[in-house]
């Protein structure tokens, strides 16, 4: 996760994280109800780290700490907020600008 989907981020190198993320999956035996409680936060941990991947593919401008190699900011550009997808959610821009006032700290 550290090399690949760190704080600096490439699609080629976000792939190969999703891919190995995968296998690892694929290879790992569902956890029981009487399966021990490390394989539990194994399983937990693992689908964490495929959904963080997911996102950040889905994603590919800069954002907060996490820096896209293969898609510098442009000059210029203001920040944006995502607002948290949601079947219930009210229909609204996905993307709206930070206030200023946000962007100050």
């Amino acid at each position: 996760m550290w090399r690949n989907a760190g704080l600096h981020r490439s699609r080629p190198a976000l792939e190969e994280a999703s891919r190995t993320l995968n296998a690892w999956a694929g290879a790992q035996r569902s956890p029981k109800t009487h399966a021990v409680l490390a394989e539990r936060e194994d399983a937990n941990l693992l689908l964490l780290a495929q959904l963080t991947v997911a996102a950040a593919l889905a994603r590919a401008e800069s954002a907060g700490a996490h820096y896209r190699t293969d898609h510098p900011a442009v000059p210029g550009s203001q920040p944006v907020a995502r607002e948290p997808h949601s079947p219930s959610a009210a229909p609204s821009s996905l993307r709206r600008p930070l206030p200023q006032k946000a962007m100050a700290h």
